[in-house]
């Protein structure tokens, strides 16, 4: 029920769940917290950014530069 909408330049993703009761909210997928071959899978890597993708949106920015 995950799906990517964007990445980073790391390799994370960021994903919006299109089904259950979190539908509509947007994840921080970190690849680096994956679990490893053989076990369940959870949202343990996952970090909740936004309620809603309005909200995702709306909290972009942009960098300044130094």
């Amino acid at each position: 029920n995950i799906f990517p909408i964007a990445y980073d330049s790391l390799g994370n993703l960021i994903c919006i769940s299109v089904k259950n009761q979190d539908r509509g909210k947007v994840y921080f997928w970190d690849h680096e917290m994956e679990v490893e071959e053989g076990e369940t899978r959870d949202y343990s890597n996952l970090t909740l950014i936004a309620d809603s993708f309005d909200e995702f949106i709306n909290s972009l920015h942009a960098l300044e530069e130094e």
